[in-house]
């Protein structure tokens, strides 16, 4: 019940921040996400791949919940694509969910 009440409830302040913007949201984790870390005093560097606990877990979730909530421009660098097969793509995102809007109703319907 905790575990979901911690996953839940910082979901709804992520929710709530972006639908009414703040500035900045300071969220406060726990140690326990550096699980079996023998490395002492634990860093913000260190890995934090393995909790030991749910709790951890959930805390890791919140984690990365926040920095996706956080992931607000994708801009991808193309140039390997464009120098390894000659392909530089040039379709505008309005043609492009025009055509995939378009491709979705002929597939699905």
């Amino acid at each position: 019940m905790y575990i979901e009440a911690n996953l839940i409830g910082f979901y709804s302040i992520l929710e709530a921040c972006r639908h009414y913007p703040v500035e900045h949201l300071v969220y406060a984790s726990s140690s326990f996400v550096y699980g079996g870390n023998k490395k002492v005093p634990f860093s913000t560097d260190d890995k934090v791949d393995n909790p030991v606990s749910l709790y951890a877990a959930t805390k890791k979730s919140n984690e990365l919940f926040a920095h996706a909530y956080s992931v607000p421009v994708t801009y991808a660098d193309t140039s390997a694509l464009e120098r390894d097969f000659g392909f530089k793509p040039h379709t505008s995102l309005r043609e492009g969910l025009r055509k995939f809007a378009e491709w979705y109703k002929s597939f699905y319907v």
